[in-house]
């Protein structure tokens, strides 16, 4: 260690210029540190030799101005990083439920994405695109629970699904009465009116035609139900369908 007569005196290794002959202070990377850390960080870019150089203490400040450039880090409580990591975590599980509907037993798991609320929803809406045919259905059954504009939509598309069982329980879901004030996120009418109309599956045209008939009466919903009777063989439908029309019948006479 060497002294200064202007006040702090540190010897540390420099590497001197040999055209100016005045000794280099490097700093490897940008931190924050104390004076001995900086001592510690220092690293040398001329390839010199290394002499023990007295240090005095302003030569101590400028190099401790080169060295805390920058922002300081902050540093995250365990809250705040409790907070930025359970969203992914929470995120992660939501897919994995979904990954397990694929099997028979798929309404444990959903049970519990509709505990999960709409936080569960972006996984929903994945598993509605699903290639196991077992996870759009359970998908769709979550939505009869929990659901949003998205949801709504991507069930207008699984009324066209390959599988009768996925479109039965998408026309079941989509079909359920949500009017907030009287409006409904999405207009049904026409899309169960399809089903109702032209799936080849008897059982989601019985579907279709009764959630039609629970739908609010309207004059629209009784000219659908007309053309039904008249090309509707099954007669289950059929009772639905006339169940729909007395409805619809003794809320227009009120």
């Amino acid at each position: 260690m060497g002294t200064a007569s202007d006040g702090l005196a540190l010897s540390t290794p420099y590497s001197h210029n040999r055209l100016t002959g005045r000794p280099h202070v490097f700093v490897g990377r940008p931190v924050v540190c104390t004076g001995p850390d900086l001592l510690n960080r220092w690293t040398k870019i001329d390839r010199g030799d290394l002499r023990s150089v007295t240090m005095s203490s302003s030569d101590l400040l400028r190099g401790i101005r080169k060295c805390s450039f920058g922002k300081r880090p902050r540093r995250l409580a365990g809250t705040d990083l409790l907070a930025r990591q359970t969203p992914l975590i929470m995120s992660t599980r939501y897919d994995d439920l979904v990954k397990k509907m694929a099997g028979p037993d798929y309404y444990r798991y959903a049970t519990e994405l509709m505990k999960a609320g709409h936080d569960a929803l972006p996984a929903v809406h994945a598993g509605m695109g699903h290639s196991n045919w077992r996870v759009r259905r359970a998908c769709a059954t979550v939505t009869y629970h929990v659901v949003d504009a998205e949801s709504l939509q991507r069930l207008v598309l699984l009324t066209r699904d390959p599988k009768k069982k996925v479109r039965k329980t998408a026309v079941l879901s989509l079909g359920r009465d949500r009017s907030i004030d009287g409006q409904n996120l999405i207009d049904a009418v026409p899309h169960l009116a399809y089903s109702a109309m032209n799936d080849p599956a008897v059982r989601v045209r019985r579907t279709a035609a009764l959630m039609l008939a629970a739908q609010t009466p309207e004059r629209r919903i009784r000219r659908i139900f007309r053309k039904i009777l008249k090309t509707e063989q099954d007669p289950k439908t059929l009772m639905w369908v006339r169940w729909g029309l007395s409805r619809t019948n003794s809320q227009g006479k009120k």
